[in-house]
């Protein structure tokens, strides 16, 4: 990649790597000539392949924008920052950045989690306890009727129906 250019100029993605967070969400906006889309997409795939194999890697998307713009976007998911800055720091990876086009500029961020984790909450868990209970009501009540139907015969059902 011949140039980079921070989404924040503030806090560029060589400040960013050395944050602690987990997961992280690389967000890449890559703008390039319209001619070089095909070598482009050729080392794209080749940097991804590598990062495929890196641990700490869960996924990535390349997305290219709708239209005649020869702009990508990149977003790839790590458990931690530690992994991506392995991966980001890591010489093979590094000396593959010079074989994208002159055109492409590169426009990294990181990002965290927003949201909490909302699995890990105890309510879930008594949520998911309550439904179970409920279920379990429900098939001890059905047996229940079929018992009173079928094997004492006392015809519970009938007096229970409607308009009886």
């Amino acid at each position: 990649m011949h140039a980079i250019r921070p989404m924040d100029p503030n806090f560029p993605i060589q400040r960013q790597v050395e944050l602690d967070a987990s997961p992280v969400v690389l967000v890449n906006l890559l703008l390039l000539d319209k001619a070089d889309e095909e070598a482009f997409l050729r080392v794209w795939q080749d940097d991804a392949n590598f990062m495929k194999r890196q641990p700490g890697f869960i996924s990535t998307q390349l997305h290219r924008a709708i239209g005649d713009s020869p702009a990508y976007l990149n977003y790839a998911v790590w458990e931690s920052n530690a992994h991506f800055r392995a991966a980001f720091m890591h010489p093979e990876f590094r000396a593959k950045l010079s074989d994208y086009p002159s055109s492409a500029v590169a426009s990294p961020h990181l990002f965290g989690a927003a949201l909490p984790d909302f699995h890990a909450f105890a309510p879930r868990v008594l949520h998911g306890i309550g439904a179970r209970l409920l279920l379990l009501m429900a098939l001890v009540h059905a047996g229940a009727a079929l018992y009173h139907h079928f094997i004492r015969r006392d015809g519970l059902l009938q007096r229970m129906w409607f308009g009886k």
